[in-house]
């Protein structure tokens, strides 16, 4: 892989990070920190590559 490969790559994830962070604000604000930011991420890709449905599936069941 070359270096321009992997910036792209990078670039990549984090975009992917910064939208999972904002979805995740967006449905628990005032939770996320910079304590927990890795824990929620890591917990939020594990979910997303889950075979659950999104959050915004539960929104109208009071889960």
């Amino acid at each position: 892989m070359d270096l321009e490969e992997l910036y792209k790559k990078i670039r990549e994830e984090e975009r992917q990070n910064k939208d999972i962070l904002l979805e995740f604000q967006d449905h628990y604000p005032e939770v996320l920190n910079g304590d927990n930011l890795a824990d929620i991420l890591k917990a939020a890709k594990a979910r997303k590559n889950a075979t659950f449905p999104p959050l915004d599936a539960y929104a109208d069941h009071n889960v």
